[in-house]
């Protein structure tokens, strides 16, 4: 085991793809000895990209490298006698299993809670699936496209005059993940006080419709229902302005009176009486963002955001993956860590966002190959003897 906030927790993780492997991932950044349970063929995740030069390999998917560091690896074929037997005996041993399956699935196969619980009643057995085990849609598949559809997220991006826009980056997954995360640490809790596991049910359309609650509680409220895109038609209000190397994001927090804002921006045009008052500024916005277009082409977007940030104003400057990297405020608090891996080499990864004591919280550790840890596992948990697990190999049960 590692040193960390949870290093004396032992978890399989038997997921695959995003959500799952985010929440043992969590775990595992913590302390947490997690060993991931791939079938023969590997997580699906291993042939999904990005690969270096487009070229897959299963040892190289930067996904699943991401979403599985610090874990061990075994294989296990579970749909198999002899797997599911070899599954119950890891149980035995284990504080948390993550899985998911399609609801009834692990049952089908004599592995449910119920199973598992007489093996080890103190097992958290955390299922994360698409829209949880039971409700009209629970055997229904999904991509996070539809996920955040479902939930009311995708209606809320994008432009109000467009179609909806998926947020980028699989923030379903991510949002359900992290769910799960703190779902298993509540139940461990709970375990404290009761001495015995539970069944933890995460949907992940029901954790990505509670993130922005807002929207739910104000039509509840009021019955007004939010539409995307800004809320007014004032740019200075939450808009997108171009530099001449990249985008700003303006708003008008920071309590800094009109005026000042001819300063910070070299307009004095913009002191004329029409845009003194938040109604005249949305009246007049198309003016007033010509204005600022015009003022800004020459000039650099970090330029204008220590200007800006010095005089109390609130501004955002557009980053792109490269210049958040070198942040120098994110480089100070050592946001990022870096990981040696055989096959990818050094990667920078971001650490977990929170401090304590002044510290990064948790040490990431890359990802297993395929079936690396197999002999430690079987052999040292379970006690096979090394020379059977080739014909195990053989027989596609690991």
């Amino acid at each position: 085991m590692t040193d960390g906030l949870v290093s004396d927790l032992r978890v399989l993780d038997m997921s695959q793809g995003i959500a799952g492997p985010l929440a043992g991932k969590l775990l595992a950044d913590q302390g947490a000895e997690v060993v991931k349970i791939e079938p023969p063929e590997g997580d699906y995740a291993r042939r999904r990209g990005p690969f270096p030069h487009d070229i897959p390999h299963p040892e190289k998917s930067l996904t699943f490298a991401y979403y599985n560091t610090g874990k061990k690896g075994i294989t296990l074929n579970i749909r198999t006698p002899t797997g599911a037997t070899l599954l119950k005996e890891l149980v035995r041993q284990a504080d948390i299993l993550i899985e998911d399956l399609r609801p009834g699935e692990l049952a089908s196969l004599g592995l449910g809670y119920e199973a598992l619980a007489q093996v080890n009643p103190r097992l958290i057995l955390v299922s994360v699936t698409p829209f949880g085990q039971y409700g009209p849609y629970k055997d229904f598949a999904a991509e996070d496209i539809t996920l955040q559809a479902i939930s009311g997220f995708l209606y809320l991006s994008g432009d109000a005059d467009k179609p909806p826009v998926q947020v980028a980056l699989e923030q379903a997954q991510i949002m359900g993940g992290r769910c799960a995360a703190i779902a298993t640490m509540l139940a461990v809790m709970e375990r404290w006080a009761s001495g015995r596991g539970q069944h933890v049910d995460v949907s992940i359309a029901e954790a990505v419709a509670s993130q922005p609650p807002m929207h739910i509680v104000q039509y509840a409220y009021v019955g007004v229902v939010t539409t995307r895109g800004p809320r007014t038609p004032n740019p200075t209000d939450g808009d997108y302005l171009p530099c001449k190397d990249g985008y700003i994001c303006l708003t008008t927090g920071g309590g800094n009176p009109w005026e000042k804002f001819a300063q910070l921006f070299q307009a004095p045009e913009l002191l004329d009486p029409r845009f003194a008052t938040r109604e005249g500024r949305a009246r007049h916005g198309a003016e007033i963002q010509r204005l600022l277009v015009e003022r800004l082409r020459e000039r650099g977007k970090y330029e204008v955001f220590h200007t800006a940030m010095q005089d109390r104003f609130v501004l955002g400057v557009v980053q792109t993956p490269e210049e958040v990297l070198a942040c120098p405020h994110l480089k100070e608090r050592e946001a990022w860590q870096e990981v040696s891996h055989p096959f990818w080499g050094t990667l920078r990864y971001p650490r977990n966002g929170f401090r304590l004591n002044g510290r990064p919280a948790g040490d990431i550790r890359p990802a297993p190959l395929l079936g690396q840890h197999n002999a430690e596992v079987f052999c040292e948990w379970v006690g096979l003897p090394r020379d059977i697990l080739p014909r195990l190999r053989a027989e596609g049960i690991i």
